[in-house]
């Protein structure tokens, strides 16, 4: 019955309604402000309105606007919304449990580029995507878990993630689903962020993505953060024990540490063409090699880099190069002072006559940089 009246009340305002100064409505899951759910809020909402989102959980579910799915909330119209929670640790959009039989949506956007989405101070959890958005977005003090996809972007323009965190994204019956999901998303400012044993792709023509201060935790057999397809940007004073893979992709890293287990490698490049710079980041670990170049016509130049490799693996190795591909690597710290040491750990044309490259590497740097040369300040008792 309070429904029916509520659908009552929405329709009076959407037909009263006329062009004002934007607004602020209060969602309230106990009845106490404007709107009880987001759905509702949704709807009345104008262009440029803000969603006050008051303590509570927000699991009222719609179905039969998107084909086999229930939503939380939706929409296609033209305005740009900005959902505000009193906290994260007190307002909760989903189910209180995830039912994996049962797609669900959690917040999505699906009109005309341009138009900015704001979400801010909450928690999105137990549905099968978190937001999505089809144009420019800001994220921040969001935590996401217990999803398959957190956070799902077409074509933004520009966008920012600051201060959120994402756990437990899977899809049943895999152990990876998707953090992050990009595709043709430009000018992306990822910040001070926690991605727990999650993965990340940032792919199909997605330029210019910042990643800067954030933690990639490791998840066995995967990397962190997928590059792909003529995406380009720049990873800055960062902790990874997950790799980095590159597609066809052009970066910036510097100052970051990469320390991954042995089963996987700091950086794989896979795809063909891309210009890489590397700048005075840690890379230690990969059983194969810290850094393998699998692409053809791929460039990368660095300086006051530390590669460390484990037991038995490579610190560099090149499979599949061409006489364009460039690797420059002069003036890395190596883990030693012996030139043929670095060689042996080496693997490029003068190892496989079937490489077409080599990896310069002399004059090698044969002490660590010190620790107060780096962002990161833990380097130094690194190499004690």
């Amino acid at each position: 019955m309070k429904y029916a009246i509520w659908t009552l009340t929405l329709a009076a305002v959407l037909a009263t309604s006329s062009p004002a100064l934007p607004r602020t409505w209060r969602v309230a899951a106990d009845w106490s402000g404007d709107w009880p759910d987001l759905y509702t809020a949704v709807l009345a909402a104008a262009d440029g309105d803000t969603l006050s989102i008051a303590p509570g959980r927000y699991d009222y579910l719609v179905s039969g606007v998107i084909e086999g799915a229930e939503v939380i909330a939706v929409w296609d119209e033209p305005k740009s919304l900005t959902f505000i929670g009193d906290h994260r640790d007190s307002v909760f959009v989903g189910p209180a449990v995830r039912d994996p039989e049962v797609p669900r949506q959690g917040l999505l956007y699906r009109g005309p580029m341009g138009i900015m989405q704001r979400f801010e101070s909450m928690t999105i959890e137990n549905v099968t995507e978190g937001i999505g958005s089809w144009s420019d977005f800001e994220a921040v003090d969001l935590l996401f878990r217990h999803l398959e996809f957190a956070l799902h972007v077409h074509w933004a323009r520009t966008g920012l993630i600051r201060d959120c965190e994402f756990v437990d994204i899977d899809v049943e019956g895999f152990d990876q689903g998707y953090a992050l999901r990009f595709i043709d998303a430009d000018n992306i400012t990822i910040e001070d962020c926690l991605f727990d044993g999650v993965f990340s792709y940032i792919g199909s023509g997605s330029d210019n993505c910042t990643i800067r201060r954030s933690t990639f935790n490791y998840r066995l057999g995967y990397s962190s953060v997928l590059f792909f397809t003529h995406a380009s940007g720049r990873i800055e004073d960062s902790d990874f024990s997950g790799g980095l893979a590159l597609h066809t992709a052009t970066m910036e890293l510097t100052r970051n540490r990469f320390v991954v287990p042995v089963g996987s490698y700091c950086v794989d490049d896979l795809g063909e063409g891309g210009s890489n710079i590397l700048t005075d980041n840690l890379f230690e670990g990969g059983s194969f090699a810290t850094i393998m170049i699998e692409g053809s016509r791929v460039e990368y130049t660095g300086s006051g880099n530390h590669i460390l490799r484990q037991p038995g693996a490579y610190a560099v190795g090149l499979w599949g190069s061409f006489s364009s591909t460039v690797v420059d690597l002069r003036g890395t710290y190596w883990g030693t002072s012996e030139p043929d040491s670095v060689a042996a750990w080496i693997r490029d044309m003068h190892d496989d006559p079937s490489e077409q490259a080599e990896v310069l590497y002399l004059p090698i740097e044969p002490e660590p940089v010190a620790a107060d040369k780096k962002s990161l300040g833990s380097l130094k008792s690194l190499f004690r």
